[in-house]
């Protein structure tokens, strides 16, 4: 196994940058936040300081673990450090989209926008420099947040450039098969497929897909709810013998 491997790297060099970052970063996709966030807290030791990358790691785990406002804490404390960061001005973005802007309401009831974040994933997604695949996903998920049928047909526009630019990313597909659900549109079995014929190896692509078919209808849609709720088990099950298996490593 890979992290394995790095570990084994990570003894006979303990100064491998390559090594540790990897094993932060998969100790992160193997839901091992806790060790992920020790990994980083180490890289950092070794740099000497806040090392760009590895904040953002941290910051990241933070996250999942659900410690959002922790999370914009020490976003904005090393910003501080590093103001022109773009890895850190991201996270920050990302922060704020996921834990103070998407389902966050005022007073009123109005839909709280990050002006913060909608400024640097615009300006990031435009100028395409510096820009990861999952910049366009937090632009399009804050357009469609926006609630307003120019935002929402932007929204759709961003991820259909973005599917082109990164024609493997299943991401944008998956958005746009819920959205265009959510938003009683066509092409929901189409974007749901060609998101689930990406990742195969993805849950929530068969998630859509039951919902896709259930709206669908027609003589098969029990079959194939059928068969991609099975196919979402064994998935799930998996997955679970795996993180499970790797829990010491």
């Amino acid at each position: 196994m890979a992290l394995l491997l790095y570990r084994e790297a990570e003894k006979l060099n303990p100064k491998y940058k390559s090594a540790t970052y990897n094993i932060a970063n998969l100790l992160f996709k193997l839901r091992r936040y806790r060790d992920s966030i020790n990994q980083c807290i180490r890289i950092m030791e070794m740099e000497n300081g806040v090392a760009e990358l590895s904040a953002y790691y941290y910051i990241r785990n933070l996250c999942w673990l659900g410690e959002g406002q922790k999370a914009l804490e020490n976003c904005d404390k090393w910003l501080k450090q590093k103001p022109n960061s773009v890895w850190l001005q991201r996270i920050k973005s990302e922060v704020l989209t996921d834990y103070f802007s998407i389902g966050k309401t005022d007073k009123d009831g109005n839909r709280i926008v990050s002006e913060f974040s909608l400024r640097f994933f615009e300006r990031i997604c435009s100028t395409n420099k510096d820009v990861l695949p999952s910049d366009f996903v937090f632009f399009a998920r804050t357009l469609f947040w926006m609630d307003d049928i120019d935002e929402v047909n932007k929204a759709f526009s961003v991820l259909e450039y973005a599917a082109k630019k990164y024609p493997n990313y299943w991401t944008y597909d998956y958005i746009m098969a819920s959205q265009a659900l959510y938003y009683d549109l066509e092409g929901v079995l189409e974007f749901a497929l060609r998101a689930q014929r990406k990742a195969p190896w993805r849950e929530k692509t068969y998630e859509i897909l039951i919902d896709a078919y259930k709206r669908e209808g027609g003589d098969n849609a029990q079959q194939n709810i059928l068969r991609s709720q099975k196919k979402y088990e064994e998935i799930k099950k998996q997955k679970e013998i795996l993180y499970a298996s790797c829990s010491k490593i």
